[in-house]
């Protein structure tokens, strides 16, 4: 980092309006999610899973309050002047209501339905993916053969309200967007006092909706916009020396193997407790001295890329050059031709949430250690057997 780079960070780091920018960006978001915790993010059948207990009368002690909010916002948006969205406007003024709400029934997302009243709800969830072909047109053809006697109302509900790929659908579905969702949760809550624990989880669900993206937090983009605009030197500093998660994997692997007495002895080899031994049977040299002489055995590596790490074995002589190298890389690899370069793993985290991270980085040292440990025994199991065909 230059003087000067260090110059302007500390500026940043103490200018007032900067902090209270970020401060206010803090607090627009929940320190502790319960939906965060648990994984949810942008699983379609866990969202599926949540509105169902939100659309019903459960726990939380708002009977059908947020169903009903959403369908308002539903009519609304979409077209509402067949007699079919006629009769949902008709069916949200009923007082009586006792409303069986199924997951996954008939592979329909979400499927609520009104016997005493003679109403049928289908809503097809979709946070990320579009419908499948036909999907929309066959779940609503069943619902249709199966309920005629019922109103049926379809809902397409997606993180921006967009309409069916299919376009023989989109007169028959309302669209609806999870801003709805969102906004119907508020309603709610507004008008309620639910109890602590369903408190929590209804807060917790419109903030996940936030955070994740998949509702707009209009708050939080005007200030991110602002900071941009007046700090955007200073932020493109910090990005430069940020550390990614692979950074962060990489350290963690090269500590884990220092501290088994694996280092690096170049950039990308690993000192195996075998690699002594190889390069003495191959050229009578240490590793560090053959190398300095472009004389190499078969290396175990690892090298960092921007969005994985490589681990393998490699080699910069060719066997055919050298027969020892030729009889050692037979031995360790029976069942394969000989190759400069061969991988044994890519570890990839990208998707991987910080919550994650610490287990994964674990679990990856793991198998490195494992394959190190695999192929020193084969190593030294290979040079025995070459130095006592020696003698």
């Amino acid at each position: 980092m230059s003087k000067n780079d260090l110059e302007i960070l500390k500026e940043f780091i103490n200018d007032k309006e900067a902090q209270e920018k970020f401060n206010a960006i803090k607090n627009s978001v929940m320190d502790f999610n319960i939906f965060e915790i648990t994984g949810l993010g942008n699983q379609e059948i866990k969202h599926s899973n949540t509105l169902a207990w939100l659309f019903g009368d459960n726990e939380h002690g708002l009977k059908y309050q947020i169903l009903e909010r959403f369908l308002k916002f539903t009519l609304e948006n979409g077209n509402n002047t067949s007699k079919r969205y006629e009769n949902l406007e008709k069916y949200l003024k009923i007082q009586e209501k006792n409303i069986r709400i199924f997951r996954e029934s008939y592979n329909i997302d979400l499927l609520l339905i009104d016997e005493n009243n003679k109403l049928v709800i289908t809503i097809e969830n979709k946070v990320e993916a579009d419908e499948g072909e036909e999907q929309l047109l066959k779940y609503r053809k069943f619902i249709d053969d199966k309920y005629k006697d019922f109103e049926r109302i379809y809902i397409f509900l997606t993180k921006d309200g967009h309409s069916p790929k299919d376009e023989s659908e989109q007169s028959q579905w309302l669209t609806a967007t999870y801003k709805m969702i969102g906004e119907s949760i508020k309603y709610a809550l507004k008008d309620n006092n639910p109890p602590q624990k369903a408190n929590i989880i209804l807060s917790s669900y419109v903030d996940l909706l936030k955070r994740r993206n998949i509702v707009s937090n209009e708050k939080l983009q005007n200030l991110c916009e602002q900071i941009w605009d007046k700090y955007e030197k200073e932020l493109q500093i910090l990005i430069n020396y940020k550390k990614t998660k692979i950074d962060k994997l990489y350290d963690f692997i090269i500590n884990t193997l220092k501290s088994n007495d694996t280092p690096l002895y170049t950039k990308y080899s690993i000192k195996t407790k075998s690699t002594e031994n190889m390069y003495k049977f191959i050229y009578n040299k240490t590793p560090e001295v053959a190398r300095e002489d472009d004389e190499y055995a078969i290396n175990l590596g690892i090298e960092k890329y921007d969005n994985y790490i490589w681990f393998g074995y490699y080699s910069d002589t060719d066997c055919n050059d050298n027969e020892k190298l030729k009889s050692l890389y037979k031995m360790i690899f029976p069942n394969q031709k000989f190759q400069r370069t061969k991988t044994i793993e890519k570890f990839n985290i990208a998707n991987l949430k910080e919550n994650d991270l610490e287990s994964k980085f674990k679990n990856t040292s793991k198998i490195i250690l494992a394959k190190i440990k695999e192929f020193d025994d084969r190593t030294e199991k290979a040079l025995k057997e070459l130095q006592g065909q020696k003698t």
